[in-house]
């Protein structure tokens, strides 16, 4: 239920499924349909990837589908999801974990932030 209410933090609008399966059958399904259930990694990092008119995914859009995609992959495989992550986690070659965590969070500002940021500014006469 909590990315169900991802907006009441200011970052998603309420998630209520029927108005989002257009979304779903739009912008995520063609991107999964047909493809090899090989890697997590690869078809949760193309989920991720995807956006709906110019915007990312709703949070429990990409959450629900890559849940759902970890699961598939792991019944491909014959493994527990659980089983499939760890894998997929060891055969990552991590050179240094903390430098890639850094790398996954100071290389990358959302767009959305920097606008909701101006947007604040600009209220309070800051610009």
């Amino acid at each position: 239920a909590a990315v169900q209410y991802s907006g009441a933090g200011g970052r998603d609008p309420l998630f209520l499924a029927a108005d989002f399966i257009p979304v779903i059958e739009k912008y995520v399904a063609p991107v999964l349909v047909g493809r090899e259930l090989n890697s997590f990694r690869e078809l949760a990092a193309d989920v991720e990837a995807v956006e709906a008119d110019g915007k990312r995914l709703h949070t429990a859009i990409r959450y629900g589908v890559t849940q759902a995609v970890l699961d598939a992959v792991a019944k491909a495989n014959k493994m527990l999801d659980e089983a499939n992550a760890m894998a997929e986690l060891q055969s990552a070659s991590a050179t240094d974990p903390m430098a890639d965590l850094m790398d996954k969070y100071d290389s990358t500002v959302a767009p959305s932030v920097d606008d909701e940021l101006a947007a604040l500014k600009a209220r309070v006469g800051k610009q």
